[in-house]
Protein backbone atom coordinates (compact mmCIF):
# COMPACT_ATOMS: atom_id res chain seq x y z
CA UNK A 1 0.00 0.00 0.00
CA UNK A 2 2.87 2.48 1.21
CA UNK A 3 4.43 1.81 -2.48
CA UNK A 4 0.75 3.25 -3.97
CA UNK A 5 1.58 6.13 -1.74
CA UNK A 6 4.51 6.77 -3.38
CA UNK A 7 3.80 6.28 -7.08
CA UNK A 8 0.80 8.83 -6.27
CA UNK A 9 3.45 11.17 -4.64
CA UNK A 10 5.29 11.28 -7.31
CA UNK A 11 3.09 11.75 -10.19
CA UNK A 12 3.46 15.28 -11.89
CA UNK A 13 0.89 16.94 -14.21
CA UNK A 14 1.20 17.53 -17.40
CA UNK A 15 3.16 20.49 -18.26
CA UNK A 16 3.27 21.56 -15.31
CA UNK A 17 6.52 20.02 -13.67
CA UNK A 18 7.87 20.22 -9.82
CA UNK A 19 10.00 22.71 -9.11
CA UNK A 20 13.42 21.75 -7.72
CA UNK A 21 12.71 22.21 -3.98
CA UNK A 22 9.10 20.44 -3.94
CA UNK A 23 10.96 17.14 -5.54
CA UNK A 24 13.54 17.54 -2.82
CA UNK A 25 10.53 18.04 -0.09
CA UNK A 26 9.09 15.38 -0.85
CA UNK A 27 11.43 12.94 -1.45
CA UNK A 28 13.14 13.53 2.03
CA UNK A 29 9.61 13.14 3.25
CA UNK A 30 8.71 10.07 1.90
CA UNK A 31 12.53 8.71 2.24
CA UNK A 32 11.90 9.43 6.59
CA UNK A 33 8.48 7.12 5.50
CA UNK A 34 6.07 10.43 6.85
CA UNK A 35 3.86 9.47 4.51
CA UNK A 36 3.45 5.84 5.94
CA UNK A 37 -0.35 6.80 7.56
CA UNK A 38 -1.46 8.84 4.99
CA UNK A 39 -4.42 7.16 2.64
CA UNK A 40 -2.85 6.65 -1.01
CA UNK A 41 -6.22 8.65 -2.30
CA UNK A 42 -5.25 11.57 0.35
CA UNK A 43 -1.14 11.79 -0.81
CA UNK A 44 -1.60 13.97 -3.91
CA UNK A 45 -3.62 16.46 -1.62
CA UNK A 46 -1.55 15.97 1.24
CA UNK A 47 1.41 17.21 -0.43
CA UNK A 48 0.33 20.01 -2.27
CA UNK A 49 -0.45 21.37 1.45
CA UNK A 50 2.71 20.23 2.87
CA UNK A 51 4.80 22.01 0.27
CA UNK A 52 2.58 24.89 0.47
CA UNK A 53 3.31 24.97 4.24
CA UNK A 54 7.37 24.59 3.84
CA UNK A 55 7.20 27.61 1.51
CA UNK A 56 5.44 29.73 3.49
CA UNK A 57 7.46 28.22 6.76
CA UNK A 58 10.81 28.35 5.67
CA UNK A 59 10.69 30.46 1.88
CA UNK A 60 14.57 31.23 2.34
CA UNK A 61 15.33 27.29 2.39
CA UNK A 62 12.92 26.69 -0.53
CA UNK A 63 14.95 29.42 -2.76
CA UNK A 64 18.19 28.35 -1.71
CA UNK A 65 17.56 24.62 -2.87
CA UNK A 66 16.21 25.53 -6.60
CA UNK A 67 19.54 27.78 -6.60
CA UNK A 68 21.97 25.28 -5.35
CA UNK A 69 20.31 21.89 -6.03
CA UNK A 70 21.64 20.26 -3.13
CA UNK A 71 20.71 19.41 0.80
CA UNK A 72 22.39 19.77 3.55
CA UNK A 73 22.19 17.55 6.68
CA UNK A 74 21.41 20.49 8.44
CA UNK A 75 18.53 21.42 5.90
CA UNK A 76 17.23 17.79 5.24
CA UNK A 77 16.66 17.59 9.45
CA UNK A 78 14.64 21.24 8.66
CA UNK A 79 12.21 19.51 6.16
CA UNK A 80 12.25 15.94 8.10
CA UNK A 81 11.08 18.20 10.84
CA UNK A 82 8.97 20.67 9.59
CA UNK A 83 6.93 17.38 7.55
CA UNK A 84 6.73 15.84 10.94
CA UNK A 85 4.94 19.28 12.12
CA UNK A 86 2.59 19.48 9.21
CA UNK A 87 1.73 16.24 8.76
CA UNK A 88 0.48 15.80 12.55
CA UNK A 89 -1.77 18.31 12.50
CA UNK A 90 -2.96 17.00 9.01
CA UNK A 91 -3.80 13.60 10.40
CA UNK A 92 -6.13 15.07 12.93
CA UNK A 93 -8.42 15.93 10.56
Amino acid sequence: IYGQGLMQLLKQEQYHPQRRHEQIILLTAALSHLFANIPSEDIRSCAGELLEYVAKNVPALCRSIDKAGKLSEEDQAKIVALSKAFLSEWEKR
